[in-house]
């Protein structure tokens, strides 16, 4: 579960840091460099596993900057997945994502305090936590604070640009569903 949350962590802050981003996008710069940022900017500040992640990730070539990004946030909800079914709650945790999700759209206060523009991210992702504590999985409740934190939500699997970031049950059942295929 803490890589899930260290994964976050660190694409909040490249997000929130042009340069870095810019840095650890940049296609023409060498894969040695880029791991080598990485190495300082997050030694000691986050676990060996997302480090490994991060490392092997800031190695790659991205098209784009935001490719970087959306690759870390989909590795993190597979995290939150993989814990979730290491833990022997795989199933709970797929089905409390959904049951928020479809609580959210048919309830019309939570969908507008969750889709209005004027409150901030924080204060989203502190309602969704408010209303999920000691309810479910952690699991659960990382992804669902997670999405509601986040202007566009959590990145989904699916190859669809325009939809890659979606409420996150559907991100967890893809990955849930591609980690079975795999095995």
């Amino acid at each position: 579960m803490n890589t899930a949350r260290e994964l976050f962590a660190v694409v909040d802050v490249i997000d929130s840091n042009a340069t870095l981003r810019r840095a650890l996008g940049d296609p023409s710069r060498e894969s040695e460099a880029k791991r080598g940022l990485v190495q300082r900017l997050f030694s000691g500040k986050i676990g060996y596993d997302a480090m490994a992640v991060m490392t092997a990730v800031a190695g790659e070539r991205w098209s784009s900057e935001r490719d970087l990004s959306d690759a870390l946030e989909r590795l993190a909800v597979e995290a939150a997945t993989a814990s979730a079914e290491k833990a022997g709650r795989a199933d709970a945790f797929e089905n409390e994502l959904f049951r928020f999700e479809r609580t959210v759209a048919s309830d019309a206060g939570l969908s507008d305090a969750l889709s209005d523009r004027s409150r901030s991210g924080a204060d989203k992702a502190g309602l969704v936590a408010r209303l999920l504590e000691g309810k479910v999985a952690p699991e659960t409740a990382l992804l669902a604070t997670r999405a509601a934190g986040s202007p566009v939500g959590v990145v989904s699997t699916g190859p669809s640009r325009s939809s890659s970031r979606a409420w996150p049950g559907a991100a967890a059942s893809r990955a849930r569903s591609s980690r079975a295929r795999s095995s």
